[in-house]
């Protein structure tokens, strides 16, 4: 039977599990910001940990439920990362099967994240390379290995991402259905690299020079273009939110692709099809309007902006980036029929 850990449990429970034993007065706090897991801060001196537990039923309006097991392959995927690429991610401390819990390092005093940095307007190219040469390193460097067999499971990313996402859009924008079929049925079909399944600016922390990506919990072997779609999504949602940062930010949809497509050195494992690149894009941003987890930073009228274009991306998706980015302004003189759309 899950049993779910409380703020005030947090301490006795690190104990318990030996993780750490603080000697000095203490920082404990929930994080808030997720809806899949219960995240707790513990700060003391200069050291912390961060402890998080995958939840059953997510933190949304509509029903959602997973396996809260994701935990263990979180726990392995980030234990895996931090051996492939040092300095990426945090360390795993503890994995606790029982409880479906992990322990990881916390982030050093002062590092930012992403997401709050973007939305305030500091946006920041080199961060987006960054992401880009990791992403590139993660999907070549797992295509090559014997993977645990937790990553072969696939109701993770099914329960969080295919369903939520992609199938709620296709019942709520049946005239699209047949475009997000194939979409998914393209993607299911292939399984080639491990696929982040989160690659998201709030799972990014920056400072000191280094970034540490968070937030394995949908990691699974499949397929790549997810991961990039995913970041992509987040950006263009960004440039509508933010009108002015639009150009700032197709430079740094820019710099992540060209750093990836630069890791990777064209390897067909990762390689991405721009076409269809962008129709997961634009599957991608329908949901965070339509789906079951939308984003909460778009107003009314951007939401509608942003459910025109992203429906023209999934019915004629184009070849580059640029042309993404080019179907944000005459959104905004569509507000209407984007409307009288989502409303059928």
């Amino acid at each position: 039977m899950f049993q779910e850990l409380d703020v005030e449990d947090v301490l006795t429970y690190l104990g318990e599990r030996r993780v750490c034993v603080p000697d000095s007065p203490i920082d404990l706090r929930r994080l808030s910001g997720g809806v899949s897991s219960n995240v707790f801060s513990v700060r003391w001196r200069d050291q912390g940990v961060i402890v998080k537990q995958a939840l059953p039923r997510l933190l949304v309006e509509d029903e959602w439920y997973a396996d809260p097991s994701r935990a263990l392959s979180e726990g392995a995927a980030i234990s895996l990362a931090h051996a492939l690429l040092p300095g990426w991610t945090p360390e795993v401390l503890d994995i606790d099967a029982e409880r479906l819990i992990i322990t990881i390092t916390h982030a050093p005093d002062g590092w930012k994240n992403w997401k709050e940095e973007l939305l305030v307007g500091r946006v920041e190219q080199a961060v987006a390379a960054g992401l880009g040469s990791f992403l590139g390193q993660w999907h070549c460097a797992t295509s090559e290995l014997e993977l645990d067999p937790l990553f072969a499971a696939r109701e993770p990313f099914e329960s969080l991402r295919v369903d939520p996402f992609y199938w709620t859009i296709a019942r709520r924008h049946p005239d699209l259905a047949p475009d997000i079929t194939d979409t998914v049925e393209r993607m299911n079909s292939t399984r080639s690299c491990l696929v982040h399944g989160d690659f998201s600016p709030k799972n990014v922390l920056s400072g000191d020079g280094q970034l540490w990506v968070l937030d394995f919990e949908v990691t699974h072997m499949g397929d790549p273009t997810f991961d990039v779609a995913f970041l992509l999504h987040h950006l263009l949602l960004k440039a509508i939110h933010r009108p002015k940062d639009a150009e700032s930010l197709l430079a740094c949809g820019a710099a992540f692709l060209q750093a990836y497509r630069d890791t990777t050195g064209g390897d067909a494992v990762c390689d991405t099809d721009p076409t269809y690149l962008f129709r997961h894009v634009g599957c991608l941003a329908l949901a965070r309007v339509d789906g079951k987890s939308p984003v909460d930073y778009l107003t009314h009228d951007a939401a509608s902006n942003a459910r025109f274009v992203a429906r023209s991306l999934i019915a004629s998706p184009p070849d580059t980036l640029a042309k993404v980015w080019s179907r944000i302004a005459p959104a905004k003189s569509s507000l209407r029929s984007s409307r009288a759309i989502g409303q059928q």
